[in-house]
């Protein structure tokens, strides 16, 4: 399946056409992993060693600790937004402050209320080339949110209209597991945004839209629990930029039609960028292996180690127009530290990050 979908993601390039992908490469996979590893967030209490710049069911979902959290703070990668209650608590701090000595306010939450059930965007993440929006929805008491509820539809807009992304694309939604849930009526909704030519949204503003909340009655029998629309507007900021490690690799497991000229790692997925020449499709299997050595030694993702905390290697998304080269992305399971990184090991190389 993988390769029937590098074949026809391919072909879509070449002819100059667009492919909205319904598959979820990288997050889909990214989350099952990371609930085996995550740390509670079951209920609304902050769990321990899990930091509070972040949304609770966000962090664990990454696995973003409180040094993680520290790490990325600034830099553009998380966009997180202040409660009523924090902003009212902030002002009752700051009474007395001149103006100078008051920290930089966080945005407001993004929330709605319609027919009784509140939507609120708690956590942005974004690299780049994903974009993660992680929703409260809390229902009224006797409404049952579960894996199987849906928005009748879901709209992501970008200065007002639909956002388009260049290249291959897709956009998935949908609540949480269980194992992230608050309580019956209260769960975590996730809008997953993958594109292979990259997110620019520094600046803009955005805009969400849920329409009709359904409940499956039974074999996707769905009716409409809650009619109405809720609209969560927000303008973004500063987004992250990873680090690009320059790398030439010809032949090997990359095959001898293609060379393997960099990788760009994020904390949320790394990118494998290839001068292929066309011939040989053997380059797009799962030949070519990337582990990350960490600076204490640790070896992430390493090749036959069930528990690694990075989900396999990527399928490949289609050749870049500007560059020349073949791209093949992959999504990690949990938020990987930069700072930790020492190295990435492609064919028993090791191959240093500064």
């Amino acid at each position: 399946m993988k390769m029937k979908e590098a074949y026809e993601t391919i072909r879509a390039n070449e002819d100059g056409k667009n492919k909205k992908s319904r598959r979820a490469y990288g997050r889909a996979a990214g989350v099952a992993a990371a609930a085996a590893i995550a740390l509670i967030a079951a209920t609304p209490v902050m769990a321990k060693g899990i930091g509070k710049a972040w949304d609770a069911v966000t962090a664990s979902m990454f696995g973003a600790d409180e040094k993680v959290q520290e790490t990325y703070e600034g830099t553009g990668l998380t966009q997180t937004f202040e409660t009523p209650q924090e902003r009212a608590d902030a002002e009752k701090s700051d009474s007395g402050k001149s103006n100078t000595e008051k920290p930089d306010a966080k945005k407001a939450l993004p929330s709605q209320t319609v027919g009784g059930m509140t939507v609120s965007l708690k956590q942005v993440l974004t690299d780049g080339y994903m974009l993660y929006l992680s929703v409260d929805v809390e229902a009224p008491e006797g409404i049952k949110i579960d894996g199987s509820s849906v928005f009748d539809r879901m709209r992501l807009l970008e200065d007002g209209k639909p956002c388009e992304f260049g290249g291959t694309y897709g956009i998935n939604s949908s609540f949480v597991e269980d194992e992230y849930a608050v309580a019956d009526n209260h769960r975590a909704y996730e809008v997953v945004c993958n594109a292979d030519k990259g997110i620019r949204l520094d600046g803009k503003h955005l805009t969400l839209e849920l329409t009709d909340f359904l409940t499956d009655r039974g074999k996707q029998d769905f009716e409409t629990a809650i009619e109405g629309t809720w609209t969560l507007d927000w303008d973004m900021g500063e987004g992250y930029h990873g680090k690009t490690l320059k790398v030439d690799l010809t032949g090997g497991s990359s095959g001898a039609h293609a060379a393997l000229k960099s990788v760009e790692i994020t904390p949320l997925s790394y990118s494998l960028y290839f001068d292929y020449d066309g011939t040989d499709m053997d380059l797009f299997d799962d030949s070519l292996w990337v582990e990350f050595v960490t600076k204490d030694g640790q070896i992430l993702n390493e090749r036959g180690n069930q528990a690694s905390l990075i989900v396999g290697n990527g399928g490949v998304t289609g050749k870049d127009e500007e560059t020349g080269l073949y791209c093949s992305r992959e999504s990690f399971a949990k938020i990987l530290d930069l700072d930790e990184l020492a190295g990435v090991r492609i064919d028993g190389v090791t191959y240093p990050v500064k």
